[in-house]
């Protein structure tokens, strides 16, 4: 019987994982259903990864409360386990949601965490973000560098959209540079290089 609850818990958060991004509110459904299940049959490591689950499924939703805190405790669960590829994505979510509530501290230094346990060779979004924040604290050299990182980190692993975002982010800083005449050509070559895609 145990068994069987376990892979009840796993389906539900799978469907959970298969829908936040189209339906929230049926996530958070087959989220309830796992907990329930939970309830009678405890298990670590199942109910962290309910947790970070939840954690992007309330901010996708846009309620960065209940995420911060979901993510929180899948963090701490993952700490538990030694599992360091999720600890990295909890990190990288905590960095999202603080830069989304304008904490740019405090998200440069989730992200930075998240590029010491990530466990893949494409850091370009990290270090599109921690562009973005070190730009929100006018930190524009800094921000130009993450952002020259990340384009260059694009290419190599051929991430099309981080690429563009990237780019577009240097053409932002050639503006405030006062460079106007390299930020309308490296716009302009955004703006073609997205309508090929």
């Amino acid at each position: 019987m145990y068994s069987q609850h376990l892979d009840s818990i796993k389906y539900f958060n799978k469907r959970a994982i298969d829908t936040y991004k189209n339906n929230s509110g049926q996530a958070l459904g087959y989220l309830h259903k796992a907990e329930l299940i939970l309830q009678t049959s405890p298990n670590d490591t199942l109910q962290t990864k309910i947790n970070q689950t939840y954690a992007i499924t309330y901010y996708l939703k846009g309620n960065y409360g209940e995420s911060l805190s979901y993510y929180l405790s899948a963090l701490n669960g993952f700490k538990r386990l030694q599992d360091e590829h999720n600890m990295a994505r909890c990190y990288n979510g905590l960095g999202l949601i603080q830069q989304g509530i304008g904490r740019h501290n405090q998200a440069i230094q989730y992200f930075e965490k998240y590029l010491e346990y990530v466990d893949n060779k494409d850091p370009s979004a990290a270090y599109l973000n921690l562009g973005i924040s070190y730009l929100a604290l006018n930190q524009i050299d800094k921000a130009s560098q993450y952002f020259d990182e990340s384009f260059k980190f694009s290419i190599t692993s051929e991430n099309k959209s981080i690429k563009l975002a990237a780019k577009n982010r240097i053409a932002q800083v050639y503006y405030l540079e006062g460079n106007l005449e390299e930020a309308i050509l490296t716009y302009n070559q955004v703006i073609n290089e997205s309508e090929n895609d």
